[in-house]
């Protein structure tokens, strides 16, 4: 797994963030000490996710495979690719 900002090639945490995609189109997740759980969806390699009543989130799909999934994704401007790998 890998979190890395773009431009300054900073790890984001990697060490410190799960997710778990369900078959019911639900997730839970853990960013440092921050859980986090809420619905998803993907269409047109995009993937929407939405927790409680926060707004819904989109990220761009780079790979999609059977043991890894590549997000970009956008935060303050700056692109974030973060890389996780099925256990």
């Amino acid at each position: 797994m890998s979190w890395v900002e773009v431009v300054s090639l900073k790890d984001k945490c990697a060490s410190n963030a799960y997710f778990s995609f369900n078959k019911g189109k639900t997730y839970t997740s853990k960013v440092g000490t921050q859980d986090t759980k809420g619905t998803y969806k993907i269409a047109y390699g995009i993937l929407y996710s939405k927790s409680g009543g926060k707004l819904e989130i989109a990220v761009e799909i780079n790979t999609l495979a059977i043991d890894s999934l590549s997000l970009t994704m956008r935060r303050s401007g700056n692109a974030e690719i973060l890389t996780l790998v099925k256990r």
